[in-house]
C-alpha cells in the first residue's frame, strides 16, 4: 500500500438488502475483515501502509462520509446531572451527614471485626504453632527412640556376628581336629591291617613249618619202628651219611632176606643209631 488504488478497482454500489443472507453483504464483510487497522486499539501496529495511501484514505472518508464500525463500550454512559434545588440540598446535606455517621459506625464495626478476625487468626496461628511444636516434639522423641532401637539392633547384630564367627572358628578347629584324628585312625588302621597280614603270614608260615615238623616226626617214628623191627630180624642195612647235606642226618636202607621188598630209605639222627649198652 504505497499509494492510492486505481480507479478501476473502486466500484460504487448500493445495498438495498442488508440481511446476512445477501451475497453482497457477505462480500463486504469479508472485504472489511482484510482491512488492517492502525494502533493498539484498532489492530496490528506493523502495517505496511505508507503516507500517500493513508492520506488518500482520509480524503476518501471525508468525501463519502463512510463511518468506521465502533464497538460498544462495556460501561454505560453516565447521564447528565440534573439541577438540584436548595431544599433538596439541605436534605442531601442531612442525608450525607447520616451516611457519614453510618459510614463511621460501619468503619468502627469493620475495624472491630478486622481486629477480632486478626485475634482469631493469631490465636489460631498460636494454637497451630503449639500443635505443630507438640507434633515436632513427638516426632523428635520418636526419632530418638528409633535411633536408640537402631543402635541397639546394630550392637546386637555386631554381637551376633562376633558369636557366629567364633562358632565358625570353633567348628573349623573341631573339624580340623576330627580330620587329623581320622587321618591318624586311618593310618593306624592301615598299619594294623599290614600287621595283621604280616601276622597272618607268620601264622601260616608257622603252621606250615609245624606241619612239616609233624610230618618229619612221624617219619622218624616210622623209621625207628622199622629200624627196631629190622634189627630184631637181623636184617642187613646200609648207612649213608650226608645224603641230605646234614652232619646229623643219616640215611639207612634196610635189606631183609625174609622180606621180598627192600625197606624204604629213612632219615633220622645219628644218635638214634648208637648201640645200646
Amino acid at each position: 500500500m504505497d499509494g492510492p488504488p486505481d480507479a478501476n478497482d473502486l466500484q460504487p454500489f448500493v445495498l438495498s438488502d442488508i440481511q446476512a443472507s445477501n451475497p453482497d453483504v457477505r462480500a463486504v464483510r469479508k472485504a472489511w475483515l482484510k482491512v488492517v487497522r492502525k494502533g493498539k486499539e484498532f489492530g496490528k501496529r506493523n502495517i505496511l501502509a505508507k503516507e500517500p495511501y493513508i492520506q488518500w484514505v482520509k480524503e476518501r472518508v471525508e468525501e463519502i462520509h463512510l463511518p468506521f464500525i465502533l464497538k460498544a463500550s462495556a460501561f454505560p454512559k453516565t447521564p447528565d446531572p440534573k439541577p438540584i434545588l436548595p431544599e433538596d440540598m439541605e436534605k442531601l446535606a442531612t442525608k450525607v451527614k447520616e451516611l457519614e455517621l453510618e459510614n463511621t459506625e460501619l468503619r468502627i464495626q469493620m475495624n472491630r471485626v478486622i481486629l477480632e478476625n486478626q485475634n482469631l487468626k493469631e490465636e489460631r496461628s498460636t494454637s497451630v504453632i503449639r500443635t505443630r511444636k507438640e507434633e515436632l516434639k513427638k516426632a523428635e522423641y520418636r526419632i530418638c527412640e528409633l535411633g536408640r532401637m537402631l543402635d541397639k539392633s546394630l550392637m546386637d547384630k555386631k554381637e551376633i556376628k562376633l558369636n557366629f564367627e567364633a562358632q565358625i572358628r570353633e567348628l573349623r578347629d573341631t573339624l580340623k581336629k576330627c580330620e587329623e584324628k581320622l587321618s591318624r585312625e586311618i593310618l593306624q588302621k592301615e598299619e594294623a591291617e599290614r600287621n595283621c597280614h604280616h601276622l597272618r603270614y607268620q601264622l601260616e608260615e608257622a603252621t606250615r613249618r609245624f606241619a612239616v615238623l609233624e610230618s618229619q616226626e612221624e617219619q622218624q617214628l616210622t623209621a625207628l619202628k622199622n629200624y627196631d623191627r629190622c634189627k630184631n630180624s637181623k636184617s642187613n642195612f646200609v648207612t649213608t651219611r650226608n645224603i641230605f647235606n646234614s652232619p646229623a642226618c643219616i640215611t639207612v636202607q634196610v635189606k631183609s632176606p625174609q622180606a621180598k621188598q627192600t625197606c624204604p630209605i629213612v632219615c633220622f639222627e645219628e644218635s638214634d643209631l648208637q648201640p645200646e649198652d
